[in-house]
């Protein structure tokens, strides 16, 4: 049986973290990926941070892991439905698609738990 792990994303106003989590909660050694965010980031350098962060903690899956959900957190508003966050410490209306960026570079089943 594969070993269950989950995407971790934490998406602030400097930098965004992506790692692999079990089912404890606990970090998978060598998973931890960051990239910068900043106040006068793009929406697009955004997305491509969120998106980089997901993309190498997957590079990082170990052999016998399945891959079973991903979390984001913000300090923001948080759009489950559409899949949007703005974090509150990014310039006003800077508003960002790190869910779906997240699946889509995550290439998650949708099934696969947001």
């Amino acid at each position: 049986m594969p070993t269950p792990l989950a995407i971790a994303v934490d998406f602030g106003g400097t930098k965004v973290e992506a790692a692999l989590v079990d089912s404890d909660g606990r970090l998978v050694e060598g998973s931890r990926h960051r990239r910068p965010t900043g106040r006068t980031a793009t929406i697009p350098e955004l997305e491509a941070s969120v998106g980089g962060v997901v993309r190498d903690a997957i590079a990082s899956l170990p052999d016998g892991a399945e891959l079973v959900g991903l979390g984001i957190g913000c300090a923001g508003p948080i759009d489950r439905i559409r899949g949007l966050v703005s974090p509150s410490t990014f310039r006003t209306g800077a508003t960002t698609r790190c869910a779906t960026t997240s699946r889509a570079s995550s290439r998650m089943p949708a099934s696969a738990s947001l």
